[in-house]
């Protein structure tokens, strides 16, 4: 998928006209909504959370041969929620996307690094090892 992809493949972006997110996936609207949830409705909200960044966390973990040694799948899987539903609340508060799409930008910028260091990082192993290509 293509960085101009994203923009359409995403439940997070919102509606220039109506300032709505599409599907009505984020946290944030039921964070929103509920003002001092009850233990038990706190404790749902909390396993969805936790589900959804250990999803995440496993994707990462999937990729932790191609990221930098050392790389925290968990707290990606925790990071990465938490830039969509920020993205998706500024989006929303300024009736602005440039927000979400800024945000989504930089963090996909920063796995992308993630990747790109580890592959020159492996690449100068290789290269100190005497395995020149």
């Amino acid at each position: 998928m293509g960085k101009g992809d994203d923009a359409h493949a995403c439940p997070y972006r919102v509606d220039r006209k109506s300032c709505q997110v599409f599907d009505g996936r984020p946290i944030d609207s039921l964070a929103l909504e509920i003002h001092q949830p009850d233990p038990v409705v706190r404790a749902l909200m909390a396993a969805n959370f936790a589900n959804w960044s250990a999803a995440i966390a496993r994707c990462f973990d999937a990729a932790l041969g191609r990221t930098p040694p050392g790389t925290d799948a968990k707290a990606l899987g925790e990071l990465v929620p938490m830039v969509m539903e920020g993205a998706a609340m500024r989006a929303r508060t300024f009736c602005n996307i440039g927000y979400f799409d800024c945000n989504f930008a930089v963090l996909r910028d920063y796995i992308t690094m993630l990747l790109a260091t580890a592959k020159r990082d492996s690449f100068a192993r290789s290269c100190w090892r005497g395995e020149r290509g």
